[in-house]
């Protein structure tokens, strides 16, 4: 099926856009509406006499002067009448020229851009489907192939051949020619190229060719073979050239479809062509298939042929993964037959190839090879030695090896691509960016860093760079002077109907030849069979008419055969050139019954059709470059690209937010001062430190008691010296509204389980949860399912009561116990059951009675209504200097680091005078009033009937310590809680979190304990000795005076390892 861009004439769709309405439009914004009228009676255009070139038409606009007559007519000045008469006058001699006639503007308009369109659709931008070729290619081969720049002779110089294609056929700019001409010699560009240039004609990094006074070509052998061989043989239409002094070929005499084989793209006017290449023995192989079929009379099918040429071949190589969208697209507007239409690659390359029109995903080659392979091609080129080889063989190392790049891309491009993409932490793991490319192939080396993920770069590459394109194809191709969008049965016929014609007016142009010869051979050898009488009867004449009469009356011969008689050598009535003679005469007689034959028998014709296209593709076939994948996609989800590591979240007061390694920070002696963890400027501090999975969803709990999300990923990789990217860059957050608790959550908990017979109402046991506590001790438990979707805007998660903020969310499911402690060291635990599960929009309930704080830590211990463990007295003020042992760390290593570390501290107390709103909440201290809500954990279902786990309390000055979580009895929900921390007078608990949660009840875990100032410490937890509930603790990290604990995070077993 082919699609006609012209419904009835050729370009009839661009007069149709050129209505009356908006031609007269745009005359009345140029002469204005009141002399619309009046005016257009008095347009005129000049017809010139026939000339070959349009360009010389005229057009001569008048205007009337009605100002003038109106003043005759009022006894105006003599002036005014003088002007009027000889402006009539010079009106009636124009008039009087049969060369001007009255033309509407929007007439001229219409057939000025209709010639104009004409123009650039037939002349300029798109292939004849015959030889696939645009005028300016035609004409630059035809122009070599008068010059005699045959395969086999010397070179010219380009601008020679440009000279002389701009001389005689197209009168064109000259580097239009030249680029034209570079572009079929670039092996890159063609699939197979016509012109074999000598020189510097350009490169894939889109380095310009050398000025053609500098570069040499000639044809190639396949020009001349599938193009040109039979262009003077009377086979094709010739047409005058623009100054009518020679004549040009209309179209080649092709062999095969090149069409097909070098593609062509082109943008007209209203249309544009993009047509890929393909391989040559592909492309034979289906003209042969659908040639014999058409030879026996029967309808090839669309499979058939592409069984021989299953898709496109790019000089560059590469995989083609079919559009399978082109393919859906395609289906839902045609009838489904088998059931419906598969969407898988081979039916979408069907459909491209039935409807003329689609698309193909082009990825590069590449590949994650051992570093060995990298290295045996140095940077000079010389080949790395033996020794050398053995060696990095036992190297675990793998680089990613780029072999080729899609079609029509620029490497340079590509390689600079890579390097920003790297230089902006888009792509982590990345070393350096080499291009060892050279005149042997493409080599661009991706290497690795030793803890890069080789297989997720390799995929961002695919994703973010021009490693895998999308090529739209579109087969628009001249049809005569039609242009259509074809489909390849539709290309294989015209070009069928196009190769029978040629063949045909080839075997008349040699039959008439023959002819003519066979005559005049039949002469000589009628005269050699009496050769004596002959020389004595031309001897007897006077002259030559006298001979050729006496010829004609002797022999029976005619005037042709006379006159050849007479101009034949001496040599000729030898006994050997007779015999020659009557070889030459049988050649004759069965060229002259072939080409008989091939008049007269299409299939015969056929027959020579498929003998010269299989004679071309043995002489110049090569093997395909490109592979095509038709059982996988070629779509990479982002979450393919990114390794799932473990990542430190950490973010400031004001709003900076970035992502580091945990193993950025080693562990440190117990005590000291710790590591800076962020470049802070001015008055702004750490707010929160959480532990994630690179490919986790992290939410942001604002104390307005909204949800923002983001992925950890897209949160920028930075080190402990930079100060982040701001937070507003991912998600939008109104003005005053402020991040109180973050949360990491595994994709795989947000998604719905879609069960038959799912209930209405009710808990699935296996749901997971977010259970949402208040700084004033109010509790919610919402469905995770209710957060898998949230805009850049965010959505509302829990309704908060008028000064209260949303302090800590966890994930829990049902069974699960949780724990709530206060900032004056009370917990409460309870069942998450006693929790039931409430909406977005709703409020919650309470979960602990928070109770007034008094001055001194001792009297807050006698609180009303806070219970005492009687096994648990041992309130001695020797907690007071209790210090936790350090592990086995070098004395010499702290004292190394000292100076560092307090030079780092100098930087971090230098204060400015910002005087903006925190974008992250702090810790707030509360030496008064009511005890404000610290934190939360969860116990999970199965650790509850354990001795293990632990919960480890950090308190605002640094002191710490872990109590087993058995020791806290379940309550009530709402209850006022039993003691779990005892502080000095004006501390208070900062954070609490669970550890030991493996079923031997080891500690593996590492904590990281971050300062308001922005120093951390990291440290097992192993290390942090058990305790009873009233115990103070022991000093985890010394603080300034100015300082306080502000984040705490702990670190999963298998990455504190």
């Amino acid at each position: 099926m082919s699609t006609t861009a012209t419904p009835t004439k050729p370009f009839e769709f661009i007069s149709s856009s050129l209505s009356l309405s908006s031609n007269i439009s745009f005359s009345r914004r140029l002469i204005g509406e009141e002399e619309q009228h009046h005016r257009h009676r008095h347009r005129r255009r000049v017809v010139p006499p026939p000339c070959h070139h349009h360009r010389h038409r005229k057009v001569r606009t008048f205007a009337a002067a009605s100002s003038s007559s109106s003043d005759d007519d009022g006894g105006g000045g003599g002036g005014g009448g003088n002007k009027s008469s000889t402006f009539a006058e010079e009106e009636e001699e124009f008039s009087s020229d049969s060369n001007i006639v009255d033309l509407e503007l929007h007439v001229e308009a219409r057939q000025s851009y209709l010639a104009y369109a004409m123009s650039v659709i037939v002349g300029r931008a798109l292939p004849d489907v015959r030889d696939g070729l645009k005028p300016v290619h035609r004409r630059i081969l035809y122009a070599m192939h008068e010059l005699n720049l045959d395969h086999n002779k010397p070179f010219k110089k380009c601008a020679r051949v440009v000279g002389e294609v701009l001389g005689k056929f197209h009168p064109h700019g000259d580097q239009s020619v030249y680029d034209a001409l570079v572009r079929m010699a670039q092996d890159f560009s063609m699939s197979a190229p016509l012109v074999n240039g000598h020189g510097n004609f350009g490169s894939m990094d889109n380095d310009p060719p050398a000025a053609m006074r500098y570069t040499e070509c000639k044809l190639r052998q396949l020009s001349q073979d599938m193009l040109l061989k039979d262009v003077e043989m009377d086979c094709v239409e010739f047409a005058d050239t623009f100054d009518g002094s020679q004549q040009e070929p209309m179209v080649l005499p092709a062999k095969l479809p090149n069409v097909l084989i070098n593609g062509s793209t082109g943008i007209a006017v209203g249309m544009a062509t993009s047509i890929p290449p393909h391989n040559l023995m592909e492309v034979a192989d289906a003209l042969v298939v659908f040639a014999r079929a058409a030879q026996k009379g029967e309808q090839v099918k669309l499979e058939e042929l592409l069984r021989v040429m299953p898709g496109p071949d790019f000089p560059t190589g590469g995989v083609i993964f079919a559009d399978n969208k082109d393919a859906n697209n395609d289906n839902n507007n045609n009838d489904k037959n088998d059931s419906g239409r598969s969407t898988s690659n081979r039916n979408a390359l069907r459909n491209l190839y039935r409807d003329g029109r689609g698309g193909v995903t082009l990825r590069g080659v590449a590949e994650i090879v051992p570093r060995t392979k990298v290295s045996s091609r140095k940077r000079s080129g010389k080949t790395a030695k033996k020794d050398d080889k053995a060696a990095a063989e036992k190297s675990l190392d793998r680089d990613i090896v780029i072999s080729s790049i899609p079609y029509m891309q620029n490497k340079a491009t590509l390689v600079q691509q890579i390097a920003d993409l790297v230089n902006n932490r888009q792509i982590e793991g990345v070393a350096d960016v080499r291009d060892e490319s050279d005149r042997d192939g493409v080599r661009v080396v991706v290497e690795m860093k030793r803890s890069g993920d080789a297989e997720a770069v390799l995929n961002s590459l695919y994703k973010r760079t021009k490693l895998q394109v999308k090529v739209n194809v579109n087969v628009t191709a001249l049809v005569g002077l039609t242009p259509k969008v074809l489909g390849l049965m539709e290309v294989m016929q015209e070009f069928l109907d196009f190769r029978i014609d040629v063949i045909r007016k080839r075997a008349m142009y040699s039959l008439e030849k023959d002819r003519a010869r066979m005559h005049i051979v039949e002469a000589l050898l009628t005269v050699l069979e009496d050769t004596d009488a002959v020389i004595k009867m031309i001897r007897k004449s006077k002259d030559g008419k006298e001979a050729m009469e006496n010829l004609r009356e002797m022999k029976g011969l005619t005037t042709v055969q006379s006159e050849a008689v007479l101009q034949m050598p001496l040599r000729r009535l030898t006994s050997l050139e007779s015999g020659k003679l009557v070889e030459e005469r049988d050649q004759l007689l069965s060229s002259i019954k072939g080409n008989q034959n091939l008049l007269d028998n299409t299939s015969a014709v056929i027959d020579v059709v498929c003998e010269e296209a299989l004679e071309v593709k043995k002489k110049h076939g090569i093997p395909r470059r490109t592979t095509i994948e038709t059982d996988t996609s070629s779509s990479i989800e982002v979450e393919h690209e990114i390794p799932n590591n473990d990542s430190l979240i950490i973010m400031s007061s004001r709003g900076y937010i970035k992502r580091t390694r945990p193993e950025t920070f080693k562990a440190q002696r117990r005590g000291t001062r710790g590591k800076s963890m962020s470049k802070l400027k001015g008055s702004d501090s750490i707010a929160k430190v959480m532990h994630a999975k690179d490919l986790d969803r992290v939410f942001f709990f604002t104390d307005k008691g909204n949800v923002l999300t983001v992925r950890a990923f897209d949160i920028p990789e930075a080190s402990t010296t930079a100060q982040g990217t701001p937070f507003t860059r991912f998600v939008d957050i109104d003005k005053g509204e402020s991040i109180t608790a973050i949360l990491s959550l595994e994709p795989s908990a947000l998604m719905k389980k879609k069960t038959p017979n799912e209930p209405q109402e009710g808990e699935d046991e296996d749901e997971t949860f977010l259970v949402m506590i208040t700084l004033n001790g109010v509790i919610k438990k919402v469905s995770a399912k209710e957060f898998a979707s949230i805009k850049r805007n965010g959505k509302r998660a829990i309704a908060l009561d008028e000064g209260d903020k949303l302090k800590q969310v966890l994930v829990a499911k049902n069974g699960d116990s949780v724990l709530v402690g206060a900032t004056d060291g009370t917990l409460i635990r309870f069942d998450v059951d006693s929790v039931r599960k409430l909406g977005r929009m709703s409020r919650g309930v309470r979960a602990i009675s928070l109770k007034e704080i008094k001055s001194s830590s001792k009297e807050a211990s006698k609180a009303k209504g806070v219970e005492e463990d009687d096994d648990d007295e041992n309130d001695d003020d020797d907690d007071d200097d209790f210090i936790i042992q350090a592990e086995d760390d070098e004395d010499d290593e702290g004292d190394d680091n000292e100076e560092e570390e307090q030079e780092e501290e100098n930087d971090i107390l230098d204060f400015g005078n910002d005087d903006d709103e925190p974008l992250v909440a702090s810790v707030e201290h509360f030496e008064g009033g009511a005890a404000k809500v610290a934190g939360m954990a969860i116990i999970q279902k199965s650790e509850i009937d354990r001795e293990g786990p632990w919960v480890v309390f950090v308190s605002e000055k640094g002191r710490g310590k872990r109590v087993k979580v058995s020791d806290f009895k379940t309550q009530i929900r709402g209850g006022a809680g039993i003691r779990g921390i005892k502080f000095n007078s004006g501390d208070s608990l900062a954070a609490f979190a669970l550890i030991g949660k493996t079923d031997d009840d080891s500690i593996e875990e590492a904590i990281i304990v971050g300062s308001q100032l922005g120093v951390a410490n990291r440290f097992q937890c192993a290390s942090i000795p058990e305790m009873g509930r009233y115990a103070k603790g022991g000093t985890l990290m010394k603080l300034k005076k100015e300082d306080a604990i502000k984040s705490f995070a702990v670190i999963p077993a298998a990455t504190a390892e």
